[in-house]
């Protein structure tokens, strides 16, 4: 999850009426914010009128396989598999939610099985933006953008937790 603040975006998470924004970044570091280990953290209440948005981010690829039904998939964002992608090679992982059926999917776990695609075997790049707060209120949007290949794959860099 994901937290803008005072103009700069921070990694998030709520409880209850509380919002607690991390970041890894000393720059960002501002009234409030207090040390822990190798990052920072500050504790609001969700209502603070300096929050403008708080939003999960999922990555979704067009992509016609050709085993696999559908041509619209989540981009595994972290599930631990023996497989490596990495965004910067223009790779991506997506999955099922069974075991392989043929040898382009690895299966993993007992109930799932994984595929690194090439992004530019994809036709479409979309960002999913899942608002609980947008222009400082509570809010329950959502909202998808196809993007370009270079701002889906800058967006997935910049959304890693070193880099917020």
């Amino acid at each position: 999850m994901f937290a803008e603040y005072k103009g700069l975006t921070f990694l998030a998470n709520t409880d209850g009426d509380k919002v607690y924004l991390v970041t890894h970044n000393a720059q960002k570091i501002m009234e409030g914010f207090e040390l822990n280990w190798d990052y920072f953290y500050k504790t609001l209440s969700i209502e603070d009128e300096k929050i403008d948005a708080i939003y999960d981010l999922h990555f979704w690829v067009k992509y016609n396989d050709s085993i696999e039904p559908g041509d619209l998939w989540l981009v595994d964002e972290g599930r631990p598999t023996r497989v490596d992608a990495k965004i910067e090679n223009d790779e991506v992982l997506i999955v099922v939610n069974h075991r392989a059926t043929d040898d382009t999917w690895i299966s993993y776990e007992n109930s799932s099985a994984t595929k690194k695609v090439n992004l530019n075997q994809c036709e479409e790049y979309i960002i999913e933006k899942r608002y609980i707060r947008k222009n400082g209120c509570v809010a329950d949007i959502i909202q998808k953008e196809k993007v370009t290949l270079d701002v889906f794959k800058n967006t997935m860099i910049s959304c890693r937790s070193m880099n917020l």
